[in-house]
């Protein structure tokens, strides 16, 4: 009796931690808009998830979000009901099917948190993301910046546009595909980052301040790769010597693995003395 006892607790415990949200749902993709105000060290914006269901019946889904307020959310464009507790977002999204795409869209503001290693940061003009925490769990720390669903195990596209001062840059993962002046702001411009490689959320970033380009560009074996190096305009002249090696260590690599699946080859400088962060195209 107690050894049936004791499987029937062991399958139970297995049942709990061998599965993961993304067994049961995926996001296909996230489209972030986000205002960065240096001032005030707050973000705001709005984040639109496609949720694909891996199952039918489900009519919730529980997303990431840590230390920010929710103001609204919104499923197929119809306000929705939420509750925020913790970390957690929990969203009634009514009843969909396998295969069904729910427009999830999660307005939100507030200050961004970071730890000892892994978070939010503001530095005086600039502000960048760690996207793992040593301390939390899951280590992922997407969630500290956007609602997601922070596992390692659900990869996404995205799109990102990121609303900074006009003197700044604002840098993400990907192509940039254009920066153009705000409409709605006297000082703004907004910048918008693509990455058509699915990516876990820990591997996505931000990175905003008066920053400035060393470009070069990689000869790969299908296809030119542009480099990006952004750096503080201090830091503009040490750039070529720092990263002398960089074009012969991605071919050592194309020759090893085969050509570079990303769009480019990118790194930006942060105040950060405690170590990098393997951000998708735009390591930091």
């Amino acid at each position: 009796m107690k050894k049936i006892l004791f499987l029937a607790m062991f399958s139970a415990v297995l049942a709990v931690f061998g599965q993961t949200r993304s067994d049961s749902i995926h996001v296909a993709h996230y489209d972030l808009y986000l205002n960065v105000d240096h001032l005030s060290q707050t973000i705001a914006g709005t984040a639109t998830l496609n949720v694909v269901p891996k199952m039918s019946g489900l009519n919730s889904i529980t997303l990431d979000l840590k230390d920010l307020t929710v103001d609204s959310v919104s499923i197929n464009s119809q306000a929705a009901a939420f509750n925020h507790i913790g970390e957690h977002l929990f969203i009634n999204i009514g009843n969909y099917n396998l295969g069904d795409t729910v427009i999830v869209a999660v307005s939100y503001h507030g200050t961004p948190s970071h730890e000892a290693w892994g978070g939010y940061y503001f530095s005086g003009n600039y502000s960048f993301n760690m996207g793992v925490t040593l301390y939390g769990n899951p280590h992922s720390f997407g969630r500290v910046w956007y609602p997601c669903i922070d596992e390692f195990t659900d990869k996404s596209t995205y799109d990102f546009h990121i609303e900074a001062y006009a003197d700044h840059k604002a840098i993400c993962g990907g192509e940039l595909i254009s920066c153009i002046d705000n409409p709605d702001g006297e000082y703004t411009k907004i910048w918008h980052w693509q990455l058509e490689q699915p990516v876990a959320s820990y591997l996505t970033s931000i990175a905003t301040g008066p920053y400035q380009l060393y470009a070069d560009t990689f000869h790969g074996m299908e296809k030119d790769i542009p480099i990006t190096i952004y750096v503080p305009g201090s830091y503009l002249n040490k750039v070529a010597s720092s990263f002398i090696h960089l074009k012969q260590i991605a071919a050592n690599y194309e020759e090893h693995w085969g050509p570079l699946q990303f769009d480019r080859i990118g790194y930006v400088g942060v105040d950060f003395n405690s170590g990098a962060m393997e951000h998708a195209t735009n390591i930091a």
